[in-house]
């Protein structure tokens, strides 16, 4: 299942930053979601940045949840493991439940508790 993400920055504003800073703010934006999941499979997730990690290398799991008063800015699923940090970023997501229910299946259910 791939993990599709909704452009953080509007396009309007986006391109005008894109050329006044010669590409580096794409280039920028890129390095930052290396850890955000980009496929969900039966056997474990692969990053934005290629990096393969099996569901059974997970050793926590944490829910973050950052807002203001009511208003929720970001929710996220933060993965460790061994090889690193992961993230499956709800606030970005298009298919946010489906990604999040895919990711409840397939977790071991003894890290299933901190959700």
């Amino acid at each position: 299942m791939e993990v599709r993400l909704k452009r953080s920055v509007p396009g309007c504003v986006y391109w005008p930053l894109a050329i006044c800073s010669f590409g580096m703010i794409p280039l920028l934006m890129m390095n930052v979601e290396r850890h955000f999941i980009r496929y969900m499979e039966p056997w474990g997730v692969t990053t934005r940045g290629g990096k393969k990690i099996g569901w059974n290398e997970f050793t926590r799991v944490t829910r973050a949840r950052g807002g203001v008063k009511e208003l929720v800015l970001s929710d996220e699923y933060l993965l460790d493991s061994p090889k690193g940090k992961v993230s499956l970023p709800l606030w970005r997501a298009m298919n946010a439940q489906e990604a999040r229910d895919f990711l409840v299946q397939y977790l071991p259910s003894s890290l299933l508790g901190g959700l």
